[in-house]
C-alpha cells in the first residue's frame, strides 16, 4: 500500500513537471511576441498622438480631405516595417 502512494505520487510529480515545462515552453515563445505587440502598440500610438495633434490645427474642410487621404494611408501601414510608419 505504502508502495503504491509513493508510486501515484511519483507519477502525479512526473505530470506536474511534464505540464510545468510545456507551460514554460509556451511562455518562453510568446514573450518575444508580447514584446512586439507591445514596441508596435508604442510606436502606433505616439504616431496617433501626432496625428491627433496635428489634426487639432487643421481647419474642417482640410480635416476631411486629410482623413480621406489616411483612409488610403493607414491600411498600407499595417504592412509597412515599423520605422516607416513613423514617418508620417
Amino acid at each position: 500500500m505504502l508502495r503504491e502512494k509513493a508510486e501515484d505520487l511519483k507519477e502525479t510529480m512526473e505530470s506536474v513537471s511534464k505540464l510545468s515545462s510545456d507551460r514554460l515552453n509556451a511562455l518562453e515563445q510568446a514573450l518575444p511576441l508580447a514584446e512586439h505587440f507591445f514596441d508596435t502598440h508604442n510606436v502606433l500610438n505616439q504616431w496617433m498622438d501626432a496625428l491627433e495633434d496635428e489634426m487639432a490645427v487643421l481647419d474642417s474642410p482640410a480635416s476631411k480631405c486629410y482623413f480621406l487621404s489616411l483612409g488610403e494611408i493607414l491600411p498600407s501601414c499595417f504592412s509597412m516595417p515599423l520605422t516607416t510608419i513613423s514617418k508620417f
